[in-house]
């Protein structure tokens, strides 16, 4: 052997160790069999913050480790002096860095005679690879709403951290970043630290927006005032991210709060943490937001398929209903005609017309609401409509109300029909005075160009507004507003929480808004409620239709042959009745194919034809084709409780002459056929 030969002895051995080892991340030691440290890498001391001196050549028990570590370790390393195999371990430890997991290899040393000497484990941090393979696991099957307390209950017991939680912002606000208000999704945290329905960390989720996230080592509760919970709980430091969907939009944060400062290091290795998580968060906010739209949509399908059965039953009764009013005033008219002035009888007859009139008014309200109201759309200002205070003459204000008008200067006229508009109105009004509290306060009617209104708060779209150029007229209310299960009721029939069997109420605001094409938005609130009708402008040169008149029963005797064709019994004879007094000759048929039949029996000429438009079997419509067909030139009048307008184009296309809509008394039956005989 040369005499330079150095002989490799063990404190040479671990200075070599040393200098191989020194940029090492993963944490090397070497063990005698009295498993005492021999080497230490540099980054164990970087990790306790101990130095080399203290804890070479001691224990794990002399240095104070817990007995149940000291004694895994023991184990370990004996087995592996015992049997020389390789072998792993598990250790837990306190560092600067905070409590961390390691994954430990060790490995025999053997010597010369084949015998172990010495292990070495080499130990690598895997802390928050096992903390993220745990919440993983948790959580690999939980979507939705059930994903988020489970992913804040896990991140709090893997970040040793007092409180983990996740805040949303709602979509209509998270296009911008700035005054964003946030809600919690889920907060995991100790029974009882904070109260039921206080705020905790809303203020660190809006300024976790400003930037990249949010790390604060320590003193929170400071940079908080306004957070009190962080104060009463000694909250130290606080690390958030943000969520964001794949869209680039802020959906919200996730953030941990612990009572401690954070370790040398340990906030970034958190962010990193949540950041991992954020993605699968942000992910299940996204979901969430879909589903949330979906039933928003279902919800609205329903609602309208709802509302448009409803239409349609009210439009049927008020159908039929109309059937009878037209029977009892046919009936009605003869009665009269035949009892002499003055007679005890016409006191009780006078009852029975109020009645019929009130009767014919819920029919109208019913086809309103059904959007098949009597409609005579024409050019309408709005402003000298409100000057006429004869169309509210009928509206009971309460002695300690007041009504304001508020009309807006140069406006254009809109297309609307004034006797809907006045319904629509007080009905608007009538609702706004019952919401004015103990019936004090001032309601208000306003009348804007659509452009020039002011802006509603929060406004909710009953009816979508029109196309084009509209006039708003607004009625609002100084109450206490109505709640959302009140406001989804508000535009049912008959619906009040104040009074009952007063008419329709909002329902024929409804169909009075429908039958106009125009547009309903309600703003609500503690401060009162806003109704805004937005009414399409009328087109220019449009002219108002001169206003018909029912007439009065002409006394005189009137010559010609009626057919009178009606599936309603009460009301054929009622038609009948009257006919035959003023000097018609009438031919009956119950429907279409007994009308058809009666015209081929009757040689000689039929000069009218009165034919309801609903009927089973074949229609009014059919009919009348049939008719013109077989005898060119017949006077036929379509008959219906639905709307004249709305029917105009069916009644031009099969050929009758002129429309009667029911119920009608004689005058306006006898003034029609009149004029078309």
């Amino acid at each position: 052997m040369s005499d330079t030969a150095t002989i490799l002895t063990p404190e040479l051995l671990n200075k070599a160790l040393g200098r191989v080892l020194s940029g090492a991340p993963d944490v090397y030691a070497r063990f005698d069999r009295r498993y005492r440290r021999l080497f230490l890498s540099a980054s164990v001391t970087a990790l306790t913050g101990s130095s080399l001196d203290v804890v070479l050549g001691k224990t794990h028990r002399e240095l104070g480790y817990p007995e149940a570590i000291a004694q895994l370790w023991e184990d370990a390393l004996e087995a592996v002096f015992t049997t020389g195999l390789t072998s792993k371990l598990d250790s837990e430890s306190d560092t600067i860095l905070g409590h961390r997991t390691f994954e430990f290899s060790l490995s025999p040393e053997t010597g010369p005679n084949g015998t172990v000497e010495s292990v070495l484990a080499v130990g690598r941090d895997v802390t928050e690879e096992r903390a993220i393979r745990r919440i993983a696991d948790g959580l690999s099957r939980a979507v939705g709403e059930a994903f988020f307390p489970g992913l804040t209950t896990a991140l709090r017991e893997v970040a040793v951290a007092r409180a983990c939680a996740v805040y949303r912002f709602p979509p209509e606000e998270a296009e911008s970043e700035v005054g964003l208000a946030p809600s919690v999704l889920a907060l995991a945290i100790e029974e009882g630290a904070i109260g039921e329905g206080e705020p905790f960390g809303l203020e660190a989720a809006r300024r976790t927006l400003e930037g990249d996230g949010l790390q604060i080592g320590e003193g929170l509760a400071a940079a908080f005032p306004g957070e009190p919970a962080f104060t009463r709980l000694r909250l130290e430091s606080y690390v958030g991210v943000r969520l964001v969907a794949s869209s680039g939009r802020v959906l919200g944060v996730l953030g941990a709060f612990h009572d401690r400062p954070h370790a040398r290091g340990e906030g970034e290795m958190l962010r990193s943490l949540l950041r991992i998580f954020g993605a699968r968060a942000a992910a299940e906010i996204e979901r969430l937001e879909s589903e949330e739209a979906r039933r928003r949509l279902e919800a609205r399908l329903f609602e309208s398929q709802r509302l448009e059965s409803l239409a349609t039953l009210a439009g049927g009764i008020a159908h039929d209903f109309n059937n009878i009013l037209t029977a009892i005033h046919t009936n009605l008219s003869m009665v009269r005609q035949k009892t002499l002035p003055g007679a005890p009888s016409e006191i009780y007859l006078e009852e029975i017309k109020l009645a019929s009139q009130r009767a014919d008014e819920l029919c109208r309200q019913m086809l309103a609401y059904s959007g098949r109201g009597r409609f005579h759309l024409e050019s309408l200002d709005l402003g000298r409509f409100l000057a006429d205070s004869g169309g509210l003459s009928s509206l009971s204000i309460p002695p300690q109300a007041h009504l304001t008008k508020d009309v807006g200067s140069s406006l254009p006229e809109v297309l609307a029909d004034a006797a809907q508009a006045r319904l629509l109105l007080t009905s608007l009004l009538e609702n706004a005075f019952e919401a004015l509290p103990g019936g004090r306060g001032t309601v208000t009617i306003a009348v804007r160009r659509s452009e020039l209104a002011p802006a509603l708060v929060d406004p909710i779209t009953i009816v979508v507004p029109p196309v084009g150029d509209t006039v708003s007229l607004d009625v609002a209310d100084p109450g206490h507003g109505m709640d959302p299960a009140i406001l989804a009721r508000a535009f049912d029939p008959f619906y009040s929480t104040k009074s009952a069997g007063r008419g329709l109420g909002l329902a024929a605001v409804l169909g009075i808004v429908r039958g106009h094409r125009a547009g309903l938005l309600v703003s609500t609130g503690p401060a009162g409620s806003v109704f805004r009708v937005l009414f399409p402008v009328a087109p220019a040169g449009l002219q108002r239709k001169p206003e018909g008149s029912t007439g009065t029963i002409r006394r005189l005797k009137m010559g010609g042959t009626v057919l009178v064709v009606d599936d309603e019994d009460l009301v054929r004879r009622g038609l009948i009745a009257i006919l035959g007094a003023s000097g018609y000759d009438v031919l009956e048929a119950r429907g279409g194919t007994e009308a058809l039949e009666v015209l081929s029996r009757h040689a000689g000429a039929v000069d009218a034809v009165l034919v309801d438009l609903t009927m089973p079997g074949m229609t009014g419509d059919r009919v009348c084709v049939e008719i013109l067909q077989r005898r060119p030139g017949t006077r036929v009048v379509l008959m219906s409780g639905y709307d004249a307008i709305e029917l105009d184009e069916r009644r031009r296309a099969c050929g009758a002459v002129d429309f009667l809509q029911k119920p009608f008394g004689a005058a306006m039956l006898l003034s029609t056929l009149q004029k078309i005989i």
